[in-house]
């Protein structure tokens, strides 16, 4: 890829420069073109939705997944009104995102969002499939 970026990519099974894979791996695109195969164990997808709504569920997952003392909970975290989402509470201070982060997200034309969930909901089929877990796009 082109710009130092890294993608994922989902595999379905096949061959790729002569190893072959089957169902249950990810493999990520790197800066030359190269792909990395991952074990699907070796994957975690956070629903960036869910982090929002409802971080301590999201995080307890990232806790399990990486094997660490369940250490995160309700009250690490209080729901700012004013911003609209959770922002974080610790001993000492309390902490939320910056100004420039955490805003709502603008109004996008409805005959778009339709012609975006119609192009998109084969990928995401395939995206569940290959983690697991239907994130729920579309929405609608």
């Amino acid at each position: 890829m082109r710009g130092g970026r890294i993608g994922f990519v989902g595999y379905g099974g096949g061959e790729c420069g002569g190893c072959k894979f089957g169902l249950g791996f990810v493999g990520m695109v790197g800066i030359g073109g190269e792909v990395v195969v991952f074990p699907r164990n070796q994957l975690l997808v956070v629903n960036g939705d869910r982090l929002i709504e409802d971080p301590v569920s999201e995080l307890e997952k990232i806790e399990s997944f990486l094997g660490l003392e369940h250490r995160i909970g309700r009250h690490n975290f209080y729901f700012n009104r004013t911003k609209g989402f959770y922002c974080l509470r610790n001993d000492t201070a309390d902490k939320c995102l910056r100004e420039s982060k955490g805003r709502r997200h603008p109004r996008v034309d409805p005959k778009v969002l339709t012609k975006l969930r119609r192009f998109y909901v084969e990928h995401n089929q395939k995206f569940y499939e290959l983690v697991g877990e239907d994130l729920g796009w579309p929405e609608k």
